[in-house]
């Protein structure tokens, strides 16, 4: 993997969309995040597309399945050389290891590391307290989701800026975090609860942050993803 901390979210509905920015982008970032809806309307193409410019790929279809057919998807995702891939720590134990498996007899010289996604940032507490009726805080329940990986030997997990200093605190430093709901300052919230600012996020422990429409919304995304950088130091 490469240095630079930022993900570019690329959530547009096709290749053109996504090739204009990355275009746009040339000499700034290296790795772009491909996510269900861009996936489910291209295809491979995408990916290959991605690619031939040199540049790496988060594959975040959240995968959330049975254990044998979360294994065989993974190790099919593994094949397509990408840098990332993501599946919902909620599935569980044995799903986990299934998906470390399925990446390790996939036929590749290049695996992509596993990203396990914890508690999604569009959520908030009233989501856990009135939804799914329990009594523990978000903070608690990422916590012990990022445990499980780590325990399952995931590469890294994806959570809420707000639990990385508490996450951090519990796994250490062996395994990566990404903290997607980045927002630079005085940018619109949108659909996300639980928020940060780039520096937040990276000062907290994040090793990447993801950060989609307030850069491919932008009218300069130059100078958007540029004022990030200088947010950042």
């Amino acid at each position: 993997m490469q240095d630079n901390p930022l993900i570019v979210a690329l959530d547009v509905d096709d290749e053109v969309q996504a090739i204009d920015i990355i275009e746009e982008l040339a000499g700034l970032v290296k790795l772009y995040k491909v996510g269900l809806n861009l996936y489910l309307s291209e295809g491979d193409q995408i990916l290959n597309i991605i690619k031939s410019l040199d540049k790496e790929i988060f594959l975040d279809l959240k995968l959330f399945d049975i254990p044998n057919t979360v294994k065989d998807a993974c190790c099919q995702l593994a094949k397509k050389e990408v840098s990332m891939i993501t599946l919902h720590t909620l599935g569980g134990k044995e799903m986990l290891k299934a998906a470390v498996d399925g990446v390790r007899h996939a036929e590749t010289d290049k695996p992509p590391l596993l990203l396990g996604v914890t508690v999604l940032t569009s959520f908030d507490e009233s989501f856990i307290n009135e939804q799914l009726s329990s009594n523990k805080s978000l903070e608690e329940i990422a916590v012990e989701l990022a445990i499980l990986s780590k325990k399952c030997s995931l590469d890294g997990i994806v959570c809420s800026a707000k639990e990385v200093k508490a996450i951090r605190k519990a796994i250490g430093d062996d395994l990566l975090i990404i903290t997607p709901g980045i927002r630079p300052k005085g940018e619109d919230v949108f659909d996300q609860q639980r928020i940060a600012t780039p520096k937040q996020a990276l000062d907290a422990g994040a090793n990447y942050i993801v950060i989609g429409r307030p850069i491919i919304k932008a009218k300069d995304k130059r100078q958007a993803t540029e004022a990030i950088y200088q947010e950042i130091g």
